[in-house]
């Protein structure tokens, strides 16, 4: 008799456990969200066709994800263009006007990432994604007379004005990994703080504030 009711109450708690796992893992359902916001972009000087590149900007990003586990997601994003500028001003002589030379840098990034979720509370979670950065670039280097004013802020090259433009394009590709932690201010929207780094080009760094929106 003892027996039967030892078994039968581990049966019970055997299966009130089993069913509570099984209720706490169905409460999960996969999801999709998109986020924007700005990122402070920070690219390390490198050389491009004799100029020295070093940027600081400060673009829109907008990504897409897909929730498909509590910990884990997957996620594409892009980052709008950081630009970077630089001119050259040459004399040929004394009563010459001047010359500049002017190159335009301009990249467009993509990202394909994995992310892992570590959730803290229903408000907190800590996230870490890790992946590839590929970046678009165009680079576009101009030539025009400057007129010899008295004062002038910086040389300067329009290329409608030039007399000479060359410009290519190109497909750089790199790794890139961050972490960031994001406040749940309700069950559809959180915003975001996070870091990435990335070895594209000569290192790239990213900070960014973005608001997440669920469905």
């Amino acid at each position: 008799m003892k027996l039967i009711k030892f078994l039968s109450c581990t049966t019970f708690i055997f299966g009130s456990s089993f069913v509570m796992a099984n209720n706490s893992a169905s409460e999960f359902t996969p999801y999709f969200s998109i986020e924007t916001g700005l990122v402070w972009s920070s690219l390390n000087k490198f050389e491009l066709d004799s100029f020295n590149v070093e940027s600081e900007d400060l673009p829109l990003k907008l990504a897409a994800s897909y929730q498909f586990t509590p910990q884990w997601s997957a996620k594409v994003g892009t980052t709008q263009s950081i630009i970077e500028s630089s001119g050259v001003e040459l004399r040929i002589d004394e009563n010459a006007d001047l010359i500049t030379t002017e190159a335009l840098y301009e990249t467009t990034l993509f990202s394909i990432e994995g992310g892992y979720t570590i959730l803290f509370n229903e408000s907190w979670q800590l996230d870490f994604d890790a992946g590839v950065i590929i970046g678009k670039e165009k680079n576009e280097i101009s030539i025009c007379p400057t007129a010899n004013y008295s004062f002038r802020i910086g040389p300067s090259c329009n290329s409608s004005n030039a007399t000479s433009t060359s410009s290519n394009k190109s497909t750089e590709t790199s790794f890139i990994f961050g972490t960031s932690v994001m406040y749940n201010f309700s069950d559809n929207w959180g915003i975001k703080l996070g870091y990435n780094f990335s070895g594209y080009r000569e290192g790239l760094t990213k900070r960014e504030f973005l608001v997440q929106y669920r469905f």
